[in-house]
């Protein structure tokens, strides 16, 4: 499936991740117009669910780590 030729918006979440794998590819491959369409395409899958990393596995979120229950001064 050619990502370019299909709108955004009416891509399957499937298929918005795997076209941005692919474009992730090309852009390694050293392609800037393919990292411009990549980081389009990130977008969206984030606004659509949340952060959504290039390999498409959900990050974590960092957690803060608990204060001691004394202070050392």
């Amino acid at each position: 499936m050619d990502a370019r030729s299909n709108d955004v918006a009416t891509l399957t979440d499937a298929a918005l991740t795997g076209a941005a794998l692919e474009e992730r590819r090309k852009a390694a491959q050293g392609n800037p117009y393919a990292l411009e369409r990549a980081r389009e395409l990130e977008n969206e899958l984030r606004r659509r669910a949340g952060i959504v990393s290039t390999l498409g596995a959900p990050l974590e979120f960092a957690r803060p780590r608990p204060l001691p229950w004394w202070r050392f001064w």
